[in-house]
């Protein structure tokens, strides 16, 4: 539900930094993401009550779609404040997870890949469209 409405705003989040001189938008944009990572972090700890830990991966399928662009959010947010990639364990705390398997609700390694992957191809298109 509402998780994947926020999953979805990544795409916004950058369209509207591509479709104006984005430079000056670019804190603005980001301490508004960086708000709605408190909502983020909030409905994860209510997914987190609804299975048991150990069948993290018998529901995975239902949130990784929305994880990777969570992911993407965060590490394109912190790229624009900071002009650095964020580590997984970072981002993790960002979104409220974990990083260990056995802790439960986690991040894994492939969904941080596949948000960093996203990152990077956000700000190809960023670059070629700003300039």
């Amino acid at each position: 539900g509402y998780l994947c409405y926020i999953g979805r705003g990544h795409s916004v989040f950058s369209q509207r930094l591509v479709n104006v001189d984005f430079l000056p938008l670019v804190p603005i944009k980001c301490a508004r993401a960086r708000e709605l990572f408190c909502t983020v972090r909030t409905t994860i700890a209510d997914l987190k009550t609804k299975f048991p830990m150990e069948q993290y991966y018998r529901f995975h399928e239902h949130w990784r779609f929305v994880l990777q662009r969570l992911v993407f959010l965060a590490t394109f947010v912190v790229y624009l404040e900071t002009e650095a990639l964020v580590i997984r364990e970072e981002v993790a705390k960002i979104l409220g997870i974990e990083v260990v398997r056995e802790k439960g609700f986690h991040l894994d390694v492939e969904d941080y890949l596949a948000g960093v992957l996203i990152m990077a191809s956000e700000l190809v298109s960023v670059m070629l469209i700003s300039n």
